[in-house]
Formats: structure tokens, sequence, C-alpha cells
């Protein structure tokens, strides 16, 4: 199962004033680079406020290198949710559920 912890440091930005969060891609850092390079440090997705909704936050992959970040790194990205329910199909229910009763 792909996880953000481990394979590199979250680093904490700010875009228009809200926190961002860049990190190691948990479905491509693991692959090799064009040039056959292991890279499973180099922070290049990211969780970044939505521009109509400050308070959502989508996901982009700058390479995407496999089927769960392809597609991600053009304008608009992947919403948190879908994100959430490809990196952890439970952590996603609990956040659903957490969404729908507070």
């Amino acid at each position: 199962m792909p996880k953000l912890a481990g394979a590199g440091e979250v680093q904490i930005g700010e875009k228009d004033g809200m926190p961002t969060y860049s990190f190691p891609c948990p479905f491509c850092s693991h692959l090799t680079t064009s040039s056959g390079k292991l890279k499973p440090r180099k922070r290049n997705a990211i969780l970044l406020p939505h521009e109509d909704c400050k308070y959502e936050y989508v996901f982009s992959c700058r390479r995407g290198y496999s089927p769960e970040c392809k597609g991600s790194g053009g304008k608009g990205g992947r919403n948190f949710l879908n994100f959430l329910i490809m990196l952890n199909p439970y952590l996603a229910e609990k956040y659903k559920f957490e969404q729908l009763h507070t």
C-alpha cells in the first residue's frame, strides 16, 4: 500500500495564505526516472488548496508515472477524497464519515 511517510519528508509551504504540502508521490516515486535514476525522496507531489474553495485540497503530481497520478498534474488535479481513496480506502471511508457527521 502506498504511503506518505517513509520515503521522504512532507514539506509545508504556502499558497494564498493557506498551507500546501509537498512530498514524494506515493504512487510513482518508487519508479525510475526517464534517465533510469531512482529519486524516492524527491518531492514531486503536492496537496494544495482548491482555487475555488481554500478549505478543499487537490492532489497534483508533476511526474504522472503511474495510473493513480497520471493526469493529476494538469489544471485542477484530483480532489482530496479521490486521492485518499487511492492511497488508503479505509482512511477515505473514515474521512467521508466524519465529513457527513460534523
